[in-house]
């Protein structure tokens, strides 16, 4: 018996040791993306869309390197764009697994009469924002995938930046007969509704760096997003300056989706805000380090005054003793 004992008590030990051991190398691994935002002020884009019509839609690109034949993962959602003896090398996209078309977004706007549970398709960008928004945000858009003309090696040996690539990448879109006038629905000056000429958000996601390091793309590996895209151009006479850039760095569909939504957020949180210090939070979906991020907003990101998504039932510290009446909830699926 004694023996039996021992045995299960080395078993437990082992177990709680892998366990351990797994989860801190797990976080040093998922810690090593972070976000280095540029300052962008909130009230640039709208937080509410209550009238049917006003949605906010957006143009997400996805971008991919014609040498990009790193693999991932098994839970990887996104394609390789070049598969070894078997080339040419082809656009690819992150394919949702929940749906058979593999759409991120949601492309219309769908019936404010429907739960914001389940208004829109799940697992989905337009999804996600209608639940932490709780039915008050249409986030949709449109997807195009385009392939770089050279290979990361080329724009490595160029010293080739970031916001070159998204400019070419732009250029590559236009080219395969995106209508930028799609994406100018709202003021950017202050996001009230109406065209002004200007596009109103283009998020720029690439797939993989092959390579990358401190001498080209963004001049620092360790990040792996901006709310700054570098891009300046005029297509359909639509001024194109606004957006952000993510990489996606071969993760399951949470974590994909997870720098954009990140990169997104920037924009409607409020950078002067002394729980924001400078654009990111201690506890909650805008962490610096993506790895560290709880994925849904928390109450306090939520109830913030210029977002007014929730309403938050604070709780005195110094007063544990004190009764507190919770309110609905909801629950973000993952």
């Amino acid at each position: 018996m004694k023996n039996l004992s021992r045995k299960i008590f080395v078993c437990c030990f082992i177990l709680f040791s892998f366990i351990v051991v797994s989860k801190k190398l797990n976080a040093q691994l998922a810690d090593n993306i972070i976000c280095d935002e540029s300052t962008v002020s909130s009230g640039t884009v709208p937080v509410f869309t209550p009238t049917t019509g006003q949605f906010f839609r957006v143009l997400i690109i996805y971008i991919t390197f014609p040498d990009d034949a790193t693999e991932g993962p098994e839970e990887n959602i996104w394609p390789r764009p070049l598969v070894p003896n078997d080339p040419p090398a082809q656009a690819t996209k992150p394919e949702n697994p929940y749906h058979t078309d593999g759409r991120m977004i949601d492309t219309s706007e769908h019936s404010s009469s429907v739960n914001f549970m389940s208004r829109y398709s799940e697992y989905t960008y337009s999804d996600y924002f209608c639940q932490m928004s709780q039915g008050n945000f249409d986030f949709i858009g449109d997807e195009v995938k385009v392939l770089l003309p050279n290979p990361a090696t080329y724009y490595d040996g160029q010293n080739t930046t970031y916001g070159t690539l998204n400019s070419i990448a732009i250029q590559r879109a236009d080219s395969q007969g995106v209508n930028f006038n799609r994406y100018d629905n709202w003021n950017n000056a202050n996001g009230s509704y109406g065209s002004d000429g200007v596009v109103d958000f283009v998020i720029y996601h690439y797939r993989y760096v092959p390579g990358n390091d401190y001498n080209w793309f963004y001049g620092n590996p360790m990040v792996g997003g901006s709310t700054n895209p570098g891009v300046s151009v005029t297509l359909d006479g639509k001024s194109i300056n606004k957006g952000a850039w993510g990489i996606g760095n071969l993760y399951n569909t949470t974590r994909t989706q997870l720098v954009i939504l990140h990169e997104f957020a920037h924009f409607i949180q409020d950078f002067s805000h002394p729980n924001i210090n400078g654009g990111h939070v201690i506890l909650g979906m805008l962490t610096p380090g993506h790895g560290n991020s709880t994925y849904c907003m928390t109450p306090m990101e939520r109830s913030a005054p210029w977002l007014n998504w929730d309403t938050a039932t604070y709780v005195d510290e110094n007063n544990l003793s004190s009764s507190y009446t919770l309110g609905d909830f909801h629950i973000h699926r993952r």
